[in-house]
């Protein structure tokens, strides 16, 4: 290594020296500062406990699968349970799906109304892992829609409808039922087919919603109106007039 002899230099060129040694040690200085610093962090971030999934390949792989499901619900679901994601079980995709993590409502929608066997338990499951124990049926109706969003599809709507019918009439044994007189006896008017009464309550609630709330329809349903189209809903006797008055005014409030 070649050295020159400061003697050499000129008063101009030691001051720029002087000046360059200072700042050296200044900068070595500044870096043992960071290195200290980022000592710190690391001690720290090794202390944080980070989510596996973030960063693992079988996480990396479940973030691709998710977005595959967003946009082919039924190939994403496929691909999922062939590739170990999720339990080949309706038990196991219904937890995922109610999860929703990561999860367009409107493809867990899609994928809930498919009519095959392997979907319509996969709904059943879904809709058990709802409580509507004492939720009147207009908070019950609600909180099942929030899980998902509706398909366009009539049918699909009507198998969702029909299955929450029956999963809010078992949470709730008898909130239909009321006792009357008939002939003199006491009877229970809604002993029978009481999942039918609550299945068309529940149409009658969608439909009220868009009666009372789409701007393009020019004359809202009344009370009295909504209660009328609903005569005789429940094999010919009707339910009770304050029932239909409760779902009325949920909805327009």
């Amino acid at each position: 290594m070649a050295y020159f002899n400061t003697t050499d230099l000129t008063p101009a060129e030691l001051e720029d020296l002087a000046f360059l040694r200072a700042r050296r040690s200044g900068i070595n200085e500044d870096v043992e500062e960071i290195r200290s610093e980022l000592d710190g962090i690391n001690a720290q971030l090794a202390t944080i406990d980070i989510p596996d999934e973030e960063y693992s390949p079988n996480g990396r792989h479940m973030s691709l699968a998710r977005k595959n499901f967003n946009i082919d619900p039924k190939k994403g679901m496929e691909y999922m349970i062939q590739h170990n994601l999720v339990h080949n079980s309706p038990a196991s995709v219904a937890e995922f799906l109610y999860k929703g993590e990561g999860l367009r409502k409107s493809a867990v929608g899609d994928y809930l109304g498919e009519n095959n066997p392997f979907n319509l338990e996969v709904l059943e499951k879904f809709c058990e892992l709802h409580d509507f124990t004492d939720l009147i049926l207009v908070q019950a109706l609600r909180q099942f829609f929030w899980s998902f969003r509706l398909p366009g599809e009539s049918q699909k709507i009507d198998r969702m409808v029909n299955t929450f019918a029956r999963r809010y009439c078992a949470n709730n044994p008898g909130v239909f039922s009321s006792v009357g007189k008939c002939g003199g006896q006491l009877v229970n008017l809604y002993k029978d087919c009481v999942t039918d009464t609550c299945y068309i309550l529940c149409f009658a609630i969608v439909m009220l919603n868009t009666a009372l709330h789409n701007r393009n329809v020019k004359t809202p349903l009344t009370l009295d109106g909504f209660i009328t189209m609903y005569h005789g809903i429940d094999e010919g006797r009707d339910v009770p007039r304050e029932l239909l008055e409760n779902i009325y005014e949920s909805i327009r409030t």
